[in-house]
């Protein structure tokens, strides 16, 4: 209740992408400049290339169940 969590991204050879599901309650998820509300039975996926915060701003519980992706970027060829 009344949580907030706030992940920074940076410059990476990976590509991490997260899908979440509401269990129960509402949550606020903001990434970048971009706001999405959940509540029970939602999901959402997302690729984190930009900030990402999750907020809980009810005095109610908020489970989630979070599934991450982390995938590395093959290199640039460049050609002769």
């Amino acid at each position: 209740p009344h949580s907030r969590i706030t992940y920074e991204t940076n410059e990476s050879s990976r590509v991490v992408q997260q899908q979440l599901w509401v269990v129960e309650g509402k949550i606020e998820i903001q990434l970048g400049e971009t706001s999405y509300a959940l509540g029970q039975g939602d999901c959402l996926a997302m690729q984190l290339d930009q900030p990402v915060i999750y907020s809980n701003h009810s005095a109610q519980v908020a489970r989630y169940i979070l599934v991450v992706s982390n995938q590395l970027v093959p290199a640039l060829k460049e050609s002769l």
